[in-house]
């Protein structure tokens, strides 16, 4: 089989115009790099012209035999065709020349020199430093998205992303990459800073916050930043929806089925604002679900209390304080946001940004 693909690849090889013509304009001046340590370097047997040769060996696809049949074609002869092996670990440097002690080799990891690490600055940002070309197979925007993704959790830290290499996908993630900007303030300074100053040169039609990786059902809003990032939009006159996803046996792994559904009734969303008679935005919450039943609007907050408890030990003249996150105390209203989701729908509320006053059961008389 492997004498079968050297046979069909040697005859491509000296078969394409390109390389004929190639071969027509070397000289003993030219060199031939090869950067695959299999097939395309056996041009180097059939080439007249005297000019060099060099090829990079790297691993498992073109260097082990043992990895193909124990055996790569001509490779005896290629030895001594080739000016010179070049090898990116020294294991493959010391497994090739135990094979061809005759060979010419030399050991230079990613082509370049290892001048050692260098000192990290004192200026708390996190550079991040990637090589590739820009292009589906080698998903580099799963680099930006990671980026993004630790940006969020080291709020503290900047982070510098150069990329090196081009590619048909490079605009594509320049341009977002230039959209993205960072906070370092909480959801709701967020908001603020985006409708209130002039970074965006654009008008905003309106704001929605999340998709936060946990619910914001009834009592959990009064907590929420994802809700009070929402209600500060409000409170600047902008429609705003605030939208959370649930647990589903611990684990949230489905965005896009809600990122469809608001995309899906945006108009629809943004009307329910505009049409209250008091500032107000939209809480969306759903489980974490590929399909949903249906989506329902309801009136009804639950009523959440959570079983968190914290413990204070004292280390000297230091308090150290300890939370334990604890559990849901169930208590379930019927036709509820909770009830909603826990039966597979989407919930959809609308909540005030006011806070209501209660009356007193019975007249009080304050001494002062």
């Amino acid at each position: 089989m492997v004498w079968l693909k050297a046979g069909l690849v040697i005859n491509n090889l000296l078969n394409s115009k390109i390389i004929n013509k190639l071969e027509s304009l070397l000289d003993d001046s030219d060199v031939c790099y090869y950067y695959w340590g299999k097939w395309s370097n056996l041009l180097s047997l059939f080439f007249i012209q005297n000019c060099h040769h060099v090829s990079r060996f790297h691993g498992a696809w073109d260097l082990w035999e043992e990895e193909f049949d124990n055996y790569a074609p001509l490779r005896s002869e290629l030895v001594k065709k080739l000016d010179l092996a070049v090898f990116i670990s020294q294991i493959g440097q010391k497994y090739f020349k135990n094979k061809y002690p005759d060979a010419h080799t030399s050991f230079n990891p990613l082509g370049s020199v290892d001048y050692g690490l260098k000192h990290k600055k004192n200026d708390e940002i996190i550079r991040i430093v990637s090589c590739s070309t820009v292009y589906p197979l080698k998903r580099v925007n799963r680099i930006f998205e990671s980026v993004l993704h630790f940006a969020k959790k080291s709020k503290s830290n900047k982070i510098e992303w150069t990329h090196i290499g081009g590619g048909p996908d490079f605009d594509k993630i320049k341009k977002i990459a230039e959209r993205v900007y960072s906070c370092s303030g909480s959801p709701a300074d967020c908001v603020f800073t985006s409708l209130e100053t002039e970074i965006f040169p654009v008008k905003f039609d309106c704001v929605i916050s999340g998709i936060n990786h946990g619910p914001n059902l009834g009592t959990d809003i009064i907590y929420s930043g994802t809700c009070a990032a929402a209600r500060e939009a409000a409170f600047l006159g902008f429609p705003s929806i605030a939208v959370s996803l649930d647990f589903v046996h611990g684990k949230i792994q489905f965005f896009d089925p809600m990122a469809v559904f608001i995309r899906s009734n945006l108009e629809k969303l943004i009307s329910l604002c505009k049409n209250s008679s008091f500032s107000s935005f939209v809480n969306i919450n759903a489980l974490s679900l590929e399909v949903y039943k249906g989506a329902v609007f309801t009136e009804i907050l639950s009523k959440r209390k959570y079983s968190d408890s914290v413990t204070v030990t004292l280390d000297g003249e230091d308090f150290i304080v300890s939370e334990r996150d604890g559990y849901l105390i169930e208590k379930t209203e019927e036709m509820s946001d909770e009830s909603i989701v826990k039966n597979g729908l989407i919930s959809v509320s609308l909540v005030s940004c006011e806070p209501e006053s209660l009356k007193s059961v019975e007249p009080i008389v304050f001494s002062v």
